[in-house]
């Protein structure tokens, strides 16, 4: 599955975030990351994806002026259905899978500028997840913790 949406910054919003993500996962291993969905500003300066990394674990990424400002990545490798959500706002971002808090990251600046959505791909149509997405969501708000986990409880 593949999705590009140009001009969403209206649907992106500005400031407070929260993405999620029901996969079907059943491929495995490569050389690079895999986006599942990604929101930037076109380019990869100012990044917030959600993606399973080469050894398919699952990564929270945040990338501000070309600097990263959070990676949160789980320890283990799920397969099968995976859901996943992030919720982020200026120092304080949360990463569950499965009904489980990953981690946290409390010092971070949101990219501003947003304006498209990738689903599947980066946004230069690389990094490609190959693998079944069955739903995925963006809200303008950090959700709190309890409803992140409720979200992604299997």
């Amino acid at each position: 599955d593949q999705f590009t949406r140009t001009s969403a910054s209206g649907l992106i919003g500005s400031g407070a975030l929260t993405l999620c993500a029901e996969i079907n996962s059943r491929l495995t291993g490569g050389a690079n990351a895999k986006r599942i969905l990604t929101l930037t500003d076109g380019t990869s300066n100012n990044v917030v994806a959600l993606e399973k990394t080469s050894i398919d674990r699952i990564r929270a990424l945040v990338i501000n002026g070309g600097v990263e400002q959070a990676s949160i990545i789980s320890s283990t490798s799920p397969t099968g259905n995976i859901r996943v959500a992030m919720g982020l706002n200026t120092n304080d971002s949360v990463l569950y899978v499965n009904g489980a808090e990953i981690g946290t990251d409390t010092s971070l600046a949101i990219p501003s500028g947003l304006n498209r959505i990738d689903l599947g791909q980066s946004s230069a149509g690389a990094l490609h997840l190959n693998d079944r997405i069955r739903a995925a969501g963006i809200s303008q708000r950090r959700w709190a913790n309890a409803e992140l986990e409720n979200l992604t409880r299997l």
